[in-house]
């Protein structure tokens, strides 16, 4: 989803817990990859669209927190 908005001209701020997806994200045009929730936060323009895509059960749970 995040490489199709970037196709779209929507400039994405994304973070994955695994540091060889946040290499292959931070590869495409248009998408810019953080190391942590806390700097993804940081990252984002003051208006901003935050979409969480996360497994269900304890991994939403953690991220809302």
């Amino acid at each position: 989803m995040a490489k199709r908005l970037a196709r779209g001209g929507v400039d994405v701020i994304g973070f994955d817990p695994d540091a060889d997806a946040r290499a292959a994200f931070a590869a495409v045009a248009g998408c810019q990859s953080v190391d942590s929730l806390e700097a993804m936060v940081h990252a984002l323009p003051p208006m901003r669209v935050v979409w969480l895509m996360v497994p269900s059960g304890h991994p939403t749970e953690a991220t809302i927190a």
